[in-house]
């Protein structure tokens, strides 16, 4: 397995810097140690991909303090309908199997 983090060029044409997904894999804590170090070797000299990795960590921060929108009363009873339907019609097979 490579466990180099995949590099591209971005459009300043850092020959060098990490791709997207592995910067939003290293704020997610979706890597290995190996490759988290690399990443932070490479953020030490990379003003680029600290500045993405700033972003993708402020938006993992709004998305926390995000609030379940409420489900609208219409949408909920006809959600539990169809679910009410289909549970019986799939009973009702395994009854004739």
């Amino acid at each position: 397995m490579n466990t180099q983090p995949k590099l591209k060029a971005d459009e300043s044409n850092h020959l060098n810097c990490l791709s997207e997904g592995v910067l939003n894999d290293y704020v997610d804590q979706n890597l290995s140690s190996a490759e988290r170090i690399q990443i932070v070797v490479h953020l030490d000299s990379c003003e680029s991909c600290k500045s993405m990795v700033g972003d993708f960590q402020e938006i993992v921060s709004l998305a926390a303090e995000l609030k379940p929108a409420p489900v609208p009363s219409d949408v909920s009873r006809r959600l539990r309908q169809r679910l009410a339907q289909d549970l019986d019609s799939k009973l009702f097979a395994n009854k004739n199997n």
